[in-house]
């Protein structure tokens, strides 16, 4: 019994005993597969976002030195927003001559006409609450002053957001020295009613005007000024601190001075007050600017607060009107571009001060960026647009195309010389269409010729693909030529505030060159007949009336040659303060034209009295002509609105 009863306590602690070697076993056995998995877990996948931040980070650092390189930029910043997270960055100088360096969050650039896109999501968020009817006349919202009715459609707020407004604007005068001098927006849109050239939706007419009336309209029915409601509704939800729209609201020590090039060295600007605040005035960092952009790609959300909702951001991302089908159009508030399939939606801003930025969002790829520089360079923006999306999207090579055999026979319709400025009535605004002008010509094989300005960074050669739609030869690229009613050929449309009106020859630089080469040559020669008969006069008798004639005419034409060397001089040297207006020493020298009127309807009435038998043929020919010569000088200088500015 004793024995049976030790075999079985043996056999039970050599059970136990197997048992627990068992489960130590198993358990080295999982601390071994434990670890492997950790080692596996060490080695975890990249993330892409973060390597694409890198590689896009290192991209643009390479591409933005090399670019202030070559176009000598003074300084530079920029923000770009991927997948919501933000990378920022500075180059060079915001004060050259006091080496403040560019801060990407705390320099201030006058972001310019980007200030029409926080306009039109200002009226987007009145139209949201119902406060505003985009297709309503606006008169119905303007209390101190009307748009007189020119057209049986009214002027809408829908036509002033997507640049189809109709009107002829200049940029002379619209700036101030001093916040002083600024102009209440009321009072300076009521006194600036610019010509009406075409109906309401018509065709795309970019411009200052129509954006600010609708800033008014926000005014008018939010009972803000724009400055207080923008800095309500938008600057302030969107912790865009440092931003203002009024520049005596920035932080002055911020602001970065603006650069431009005279006579071969860069001057200094500082930035400028605007009496068209929704138009054309916002002052920022582009790190503040890029929270709206990160807005834009969050549904419309920042910081969990609702700015705008879906359906606004619909209306600024889409297309709302385009001039032909195969072109880029407006959304509200932006242009739209494709490059390389892929689409782009983008506004620029440019002061001939000295500042450029572009801002652009590709919102199927959740992408938005921003660049400011200090030196006016309408060409970078789109360059840059064109440059990273070759890089980013490169896209495969485009077959060349040929003209269809009427080419050739179509495309006289087409030539001539157009100019980026819309008519105008204004006398300098309509003056300076003659340094924007393209040439459109047609080779052998029916090749259109274009040289578009480089701030478009489009092709030289095109074909005839469809009526009055052209392709590049080489690219997948469109423009058009819009006509009238009777079929006459009147503008060329590249897209966006690209529309070039044609001008009649008269009106083109090369005959504009000549004709003034020939007036000068004349006037000037007849100075010095005139100082050749002042020598031989001491030995002749001149009869009085005789006398009377040739100073007369000498007056004349020295008076017509101070006044096209001053504006020659003046549009090449001090053409920058016509963005202030025109100043007192301006428009002295714009009474000369009056002047010469005058001098020259009393030398053709005095003329006629004199006795003109007692001259030869020759002297008959030579005064007929001199005559001829004034008259058709001041008929000129009338063609270009230089008479009775």
């Amino acid at each position: 019994m004793k024995v049976k009863s030790g075999f079985i306590f043996l056999l039970t602690v050599l059970l136990m005993l197997n048992f627990s070697v068992s489960i130590f076993a198993q358990e080295e056995e999982l601390e071994e597969v434990q670890i492997e998995e950790e080692a596996v877990t060490v080695e975890e996948p990249v993330d892409e976002l973060q390597l694409d931040m890198e590689v896009l980070a290192d991209y643009f650092d390479r591409y933005l030195r090399e670019q202030m390189e070559n176009y000598e930029i003074p300084g530079l910043a920029f923000a770009l927003v991927n997948h919501g997270e933000i990378i920022t960055g500075g180059y060079g100088f915001a004060d050259v001559e006091n080496e403040i360096p560019v801060d990407p969050n705390t320099t201030l650039f006058p972001m310019e006409d980007i200030a029409k896109v926080f306009t039109a999501a200002a009226v987007l968020q009145l139209h949201e609450l119902g406060a505003v009817d985009l297709d309503a006349d606006v008169n119905r919202y303007l209390s101190g002053f009307s748009i007189p009715d020119r057209f049986s459609r009214p002027l809408t707020l829908r036509n002033i957001l997507i640049h189809t407004s109709g009107f002829a604007e200049t940029s002379i005068g619209g700036y101030a020295e001093s916040s002083e001098a600024v102009q209440p927006l009321e009072q300076y849109l009521a006194d600036n009613i610019p010509h009406w050239v075409y109906a309401p939706g018509k065709a795309s007419t970019y411009g200052d005007y129509g954006y600010g009336l609708a800033g008014l309209i926000v005014q008018e029915v939010s009972g803000l000024e724009f400055a207080e409601y923008m800095k309500e509704n938008l600057l302030a939800p969107l912790a865009m601190y440092s931003a203002a729209v009024n520049l005596e609201d920035a932080v002055a020590d911020n602001l970065a001075k603006g650069y431009v090039e005279l006579a071969g060295e860069l001057t200094a600007n500082p930035p400028a007050y605007t009496h068209n605040l929704p138009a054309n005035s916002l002052f920022s960092s582009v790190r503040d600017l890029a929270n709206f952009i990160a807005m834009h790609l969050n549904a419309g959300v920042f910081s969990n607060q609702q700015i705008l909702k879906p359906e606004s951001l619909n209306l600024m991302h889409n297309r709302q009107f385009v001039q032909h089908p195969q072109l880029a159009g407006w959304t509200i508030g932006f242009f739209e571009l494709k490059t390389n399939d892929q689409r782009v939606i983008m506004h620029g801003g440019d002061s001939e001060l000295g500042y450029s930025s572009i801002m652009f969002l590709l919102p199927d790829a959740d992408f938005g960026m921003v660049v400011s520089i200090n030196r006016y360079l309408p060409e970078f923006g789109t360059k840059l647009i064109n440059d990273f999306l070759q890089w980013r999207y490169p896209a495969a090579s485009t077959a060349p195309i040929t003209p269809a055999g009427d080419a050739v026979k179509r495309a006289q319709w087409f030539v001539g010389n157009y100019t980026l400025d819309y008519p105008s009535w204004n006398s300098l605004a309509c003056l300076r269409r003659l340094f924007t002008q393209i040439h459109v010509t047609v080779d052998e094989t029916g090749v259109f010729n274009i040289d578009f300005p480089p701030e478009l960074d489009l092709p030289t050669a095109w074909v005839e693909v469809e009526p009055l739609l052209l392709r590049a030869v080489d690219q997948e690229k469109y423009i058009a030529f819009i006509d009238d009613a009777r079929g006459n050929i009147t503008h060329l449309y590249a897209g966006g505030v690209y529309n070039f009106a044609k001008l009649p020859w008269h009106k083109t630089t090369e005959v504009t060159l000549i004709a003034c080469v020939v007036f000068t040559a004349v006037f000037g020669l007849e100075l010095l007949i005139w100082l050749v008969r002042k020598i031989r006069s001491r030995r002749l008798r001149i009869r009085p009336l005789d006398r009377f004639h040739q100073n007369m005419a000498a007056l004349i034409s020295l008076i017509n040659l101070l006044f096209i060397g001053g504006l020659l001089y003046y549009l090449y040297s001090y053409s920058q303060e016509l963005l202030f207006g025109i100043s007192p020493v301006l428009f002295s020298l714009l009474i000369l034209p009056l002047i010469s009127v005058a001098l020259t309807l009393i030398l053709l009435v005095v003329g006629s009295s004199i006795n003109k038998r007692r001259w030869s043929f020759l002297q008959r020919i030579y005064h007929f002509g001199l005559g001829t010569v004034f008259v058709l000088f001041l008929v000129y200088l009338w063609t270009w609105n230089l008479i009775g500015f």
